[in-house]
């Protein structure tokens, strides 16, 4: 009989007696003595002796099972010379066979420790001992599994966006920076390839340590207002470590893209563009550019009729670093001739220079209109006194009230001839006298009648 024990080869005797009528056989017996040679051996059967997991915490399992039944509970208990489970944890630290179940294979789960150090794959045993129950299992020897656990960590700088967007109205924009691992001495992370007319960071170096390695940091990029209509602006971030740790010291993380929106336009104002003056007055007008010039602007200006209007410079320039608001000044010439209101234009030249968004630029005109404030109109003066028939004389003086385009000759006469006559009676004025007076003079006749004083 097969009793699965590993118990030795074990020796019987099979009785032999009789039982007849025959007197000579009733009652008489024999015996043969028999041996059951066994076939079973205490032993404990593995699956694998080897195993591997990683710290992505994947799992290896292997199963036990005892070679023989055992007479009494075997325990056998599980231990790993990766005693911190830093490598690995182990489902059961023993396992229990009865005589119920001892041909019942149990399984044992490993499962890999994740430990963030950057330490290579490690080896480490699993041993298997019995340490209490059936005497024949007790002598066996320890079983060992050999068990690898695969690393998985690498020395990289993580960041959590790669895209970055700002806006030079002060807009901003963030990321995160950690290790990917855990380093043994500090690490400093230092940002470069900022351009620092375009955005500004919150920190330019960042310093993890062991013990707070895997903790983000957060830095801020803030857009710059450069006054420049130079479109929007793409830089790149690099991050640094450097570190004493040789695995991370001159790792960099991947680049981070920074655009920085533009907020000018390129364009040029004038103001006022319509102005209105008397003969004789002056006024302002200003011309200013939208946006930080890269180089020189130049903008000429003219007037339609110097003779009219004049202007206190024939061209503006706007530099890079003198690009404030131009005044003007204009003024209208009293020309002193009664001609009329009239409107005059300042013209504004095309922008020229070499910079890309005002060369060619149109600039406003500006319309100037003149009130004319004269009128064409003769002044005399009161006569100086009475003539006489002695010859006593008398005189006034005529002027223009404007300045005429063509001589002016004005006749002077008397409508008593009796009386008073006038010395020299035509005045000649021209552009150039026009406003100096002339003298008329008025002499007293003698009609030798008694006829009192006379006007005329």
């Amino acid at each position: 009989m097969d009793d699965d024990i590993d118990d030795g080869d074990q020796t019987y005797a099979i009785n032999i007696s009789t039982s007849a009528t025959d007197v000579n056989y009733n009652g008489r017996s024999a015996s043969v003595n028999g041996t059951n040679v066994d076939d079973d051996q205490a032993g404990i059967t593995v699956s694998d002796n080897s195993i591997e997991t990683s710290e992505d915490e994947t799992t290896a399992t292997f199963s036990v099972t005892l070679d023989s039944e055992p007479v009494s509970d075997v325990i056998i208990a599980i231990t790993s010379s990766d005693s911190e489970a830093a490598e690995s944890t182990i489902s059961d630290s023993q396992l229990t066979f009865a005589s119920a179940n001892w041909n019942s294979a149990q399984q044992v789960t490993v499962t890999g420790v994740d430990d963030h150090l950057i330490d290579g794959d490690q080896n480490y045993t699993i041993t298997l001992s019995v340490n209490n129950g059936d005497t024949n299992y007790q002598t066996l020897g320890d079983i060992t599994i050999d068990a690898t656990n695969t690393d998985n960590d690498v020395a990289a700088l993580l960041v959590s966006k790669t895209t970055l967007q700002t806006s030079e109205d002060g807009g901003s924009d963030n990321f995160d920076i950690r290790l990917s691992a855990q380093p043994e001495s500090d690490v400093t992370v230092t940002i470069n390839g900022l351009d620092a007319s375009e955005g500004s960071l919150s920190n330019s170096s960042l310093t993890f340590t062991p013990g707070n390695w895997n903790t983000s940091q957060t830095l801020t990029v803030t857009g710059v207002n450069d006054e420049i209509a130079d479109g929007n602006i793409d830089y790149t971030l690099t991050a640094t470590a450097s570190s004493s740790y040789t695995p991370f010291d001159g790792i960099n993380a991947e680049d981070i893209d920074v655009i920085n929106l533009d907020n000018n336009t390129a364009g040029i104002s004038v103001s006022p563009t319509d102005i209105n003056l008397n003969e004789g007055e002056n006024a302002t007008f200003s011309i200013s550019l939208n946006s930080q010039p890269t180089s020189d602007v130049t903008i000429p200006l003219s007037s339609s009729n110097e003779n009219e209007v004049t202007i206190s410079t024939g061209s503006v320039t706007f530099s890079p670093t003198d690009w404030a608001s131009k005044t003007i000044t204009v003024t209208a010439i009293n020309d002193q001739i009664d001609d009329g209101d009239h409107s005059y234009t300042i013209t504004t030249s095309d922008a020229s220079g070499s910079e890309p968004n005002y060369s060619g630029m149109t600039v406003d005109n500006i319309n100037v209109n003149i009130t004319d404030i004269h009128s064409a109109g003769v002044t005399t003066s009161v006569v100086s006194g009475n003539t006489t028939e002695a010859g006593g004389t008398a005189t006034f003086t005529v002027v223009l009230e404007s300045k005429p385009t063509a001589d002016v000759e004005i006749t002077a006469t008397s409508d008593d001839a009796t009386e008073g006559q006038v010395t020299s009676n035509t005045l000649t004025f021209t552009p150039a006298n026009w406003d100096t007076p002339q003298t008329v003079t008025i002499t007293g006749q003698d009609d030798n009648i008694d006829d009192g004083n006379q006007n005329y």
